[in-house]
């Protein structure tokens, strides 16, 4: 059976498909990323041949929402929840 996984965020949709755009396009042989509209929120759901490929996907998804949280707070002096 193929690992898979999901990760729902609190972010909105349209900014999420935004900054996620490449690494959406962009096709993996082992892994694929799907990213989903959960009541208006990021959902992204993740399918892997194996393991490792699946660690690189999540790996994949949580440094771009660190980088993205990272420059909020330094653009804002804030992250965006607590706005």
């Amino acid at each position: 059976m193929a690992p898979t996984a999901s990760i729902t965020t609190e972010q909105p949709y349209d900014k999420m498909r935004q900054l996620f755009a490449a690494e959406l396009a962009r096709t993996h042989e082992r892994s694929t990323i799907t990213l989903n509209n959960k009541d208006g929120r990021a959902a992204f759901d993740v399918k892997a041949k194996d393991t490792p490929a699946l660690r690189a996907a999540l790996n994949t998804i949580t440094s771009v929402l660190a980088i993205h949280e990272k420059t909020t707070e330094a653009i804002h002096g804030r992250t965006e929840e607590e706005r």
